[in-house]
């Protein structure tokens, strides 16, 4: 009974299963698994993407190879093209034909496997997961790029042994360059990389993953560390710190303002039932933002925002809280605590509901599993309900970003599009997705209500002009490695590309006014002008798993396993889909091209 009441009490918080799972072979059975079955189905179709990726994909692509490695050198080797060519029969479209045709012969051969293991794991397991038949032209495609390179080898040196072998350096070089680029990624430039931007008059800001908070210093255009805490020792073992709950800049008391919450217990579904208070922490502009502990943030906090009147809020799952202060203790200093400020009836939003504030207002817009709700301030300062309606091409969504612009909300669903709505009754008015289905990470209204930009989780930045309705016309430079952006007024934007380089763009003109950053050192810079350009140029068949992985499994899946919705604003890796197969096209036009000059102009 205690359980039905827990369960009654905090829907969000529990995953109540109807059943129970058992793994059965021949007449053993086993004893029922810990593990809920919407958790080993996950597990089961991550377990189906590995061996798709690694039977059908890595090793089933050499293994290909090696079966059809001697198809062009045996069909241009001497003798045989003596034959073919004493008939009126185009060389160009021979080479193309035991090109396509060693192709369909490995195509009907991964069909088969396929076909297969899509009976497994509709017999075994239930699930009929269709889009598996989809990995069928990307495994094709995978072998169509190898075999380009081997065709092309054996067309040059009519030798099967020189083509497996020319293959594989071609595929170390790939998986080297690949690699190289990554370890670059995770270990020097991810490690830096600012994702929140706060302005502190007219200091710049910036906060990283791990929650270090760094200064801008224009004249050595450099990043110095600030806000550092007190102590380092991080509380999971092998994991990354927790971040933070801000920073905000408090301009009354010109200091920064934040939150710093504990781990979060693995397998929690991004949060813990009665979690601790997080504790408050501030840095004020006279002690060098060094970081202070003052209390603890209320129970529950989502965000902390600033009011229009400078008064510092925070909102929680059940209610928004105003920082205030009050007479001293025995110091006879002055404490700061947090009081309620409203609603009257708790507001019951969920861990992963999003919150936006009006910069001009005060009002406070709120996603909460597919409804929108509106607090406005009334005279006293105390905030209630004004509206609150379920967005029905939202009910599906559980997370989103929100901003705030005058009477526009904006809200960036999870799986890419973006709502327009009106703030006074939350009609929807437009309708966009700016970069597919990928999920959507920041978003923020300028001063004045002008413009709102959104930043996805693949790093692209989207402005759409409020006023006109219409998505800006803007020349953004870095799109696709942009981790921040803020606006510094009502038409200047900065965002943060290369990790840590500012661009500043004014909205008016559309242009770029003014960039800035540290300067590149030797590894950065043979990363950005060496390594990244052979990396964009050159075909990515190592990131085929990733397409793999994205037909076969829900995407929010591959990125949370065992864990309910996540809080957007949390880093997720960068999965890219289109970019791999269009570069890995283009190569594969280009290395058949060559065969088909060689061929037209060779005398065999």
């Amino acid at each position: 009974m205690n359980r039905l009441l827990l369960e009654s009490a905090w829907p969000s918080e529990f995953q109540k299963e109807d059943g129970e799972t058992r793994l059965v072979y021949l007449w053993i059975e086993s004893d029922p698994l810990p593990l809920p079955r919407a958790q080993l189905l996950q597990i089961v179709r991550l377990i189906l993407t590995v061996i798709v990726d690694w039977s059908v994909g890595v090793l089933g692509v050499f293994a290909a190879i090696l079966v059809t490695s001697s198809i062009i050198p045996q069909t241009f080797e001497a003798g045989a093209i003596d034959l073919l060519l004493s008939k009126p029969v185009s060389r160009v479209l021979l080479y193309l034909t035991k090109f396509f045709g060693g192709c369909a012969f490995i195509g009907l051969i991964a069909a088969y496997v396929i076909a297969g293991l899509w009976l497994i794991a509709g017999t075994r397991f239930g699930i009929w997961s269709h889009s598996l038949f989809l990995c069928i032209p990307i495994m094709l495609f995978l072998f169509a790029i190898y075999y380009g390179v081997s065709a092309l080898a054996g067309l040059i040196w009519r030798n099967a042994i020189v083509s497996v072998v020319l293959t594989i350096i071609f595929w170390g070089l790939c998986f080297s360059i690949g690699s190289g680029k990554g370890v670059c990624e995770k270990v020097f430039i991810d490690k830096s990389r600012v994702v929140k931007l706060v302005f502190a008059g007219q200091t710049l800001l910036g906060a990283d993953d791990s929650g270090d908070v760094h200064e801008w210093q224009p004249q050595d255009r450099k990043w110095y560390k600030v806000f550092a805490p007190e102590e380092t020792n991080n509380p999971v073992p092998f994991g990354p710190p927790p971040g933070l709950i801000g920073p905000v800049y408090d301009m009354k008391r010109d200091r920064i303002l934040a939150a710093t919450p504990g781990p979060v217990t693995p397998g929690s579904g991004g949060f813990n039932m009665f979690p601790p208070a997080a504790p408050l922490v501030v840095g004020a502009r006279q002690a060098a933002w060094n970081r202070k502990k003052i209390g603890t943030a209320p129970l529950g906090t989502l965000a902390f925002f600033v009011r229009p009147d400078g008064a510092l809020l925070a909102v929680t799952k059940g209610a928004v809280f105003r920082l205030t202060e009050k007479a001293g203790g025995k110091t006879g200093a002055p404490q700061e605590e947090f009081v309620r400020m409203g609603p009257e009836a708790p507001l019951l939003l969920d861990p992963n509901a999003s919150v936006a504030m009006n910069a001009e207002t005060g009002a406070l817009a709120a996603f909460n599993r597919g409804t929108v709700l509106v607090l406005a301030p009334d005279a006293s300062g105390k905030y209630v309900r004004q509206i609150e309606k379920e967005v029905v091409p939202a009910k599906e969504s559980k997370s989103a970003v929100l901003a705030f612009a005058g009477q526009t909300i904006l809200v960036a669903l999870s799986d890419g599009r973006v709502l327009v709505l009106g703030a006074s009754d939350l009609a929807l008015k437009q309708e966009f997705r700016p970069v597919g289905d990928q999920a959507p990470r920041f978003a923020a209204a300028s001063p004045g209500n002008r413009w709102i930009s959104v930043l996805f989780h693949n790093r692209r930045l989207w402005v759409f002009d409020v006023e006109k309705g219409v998505p800006a016309k803007l020349a953004i430079s870095g799109q696709g490695d942009i981790s921040a952006m803020a606006f510094e007024g009502p038409q200047r934007l900065v965002a943060i590309d290369r990790g840590t380089r500012i661009s500043q763009y004014d909205l008016e003109s559309g242009r770029l006014a003014e960039q800035s950053g540290p300067e590149l050192d030797k590894l950065l810079m043979a990363y950005y002008y060496v390594l990244n350009p052979i990396y964009t140029v050159l075909p990515k068949p190592g990131k085929m798993g990733d397409v793999v992985a994205y037909l076969l499994s829900d995407l929010n899946e591959l990125q949370e396993m065992g864990q309910g919705p996540r809080d957007l604003s949390q880093r997720r890796e960068k999965i890219e889909v289109a970019q791999p197969i269009l570069s890995s096209l283009a190569f594969l036009v280009v290395i058949l091209a060559l065969g088909c000059v060689y061929v037209w102009r060779t005398d065999f």
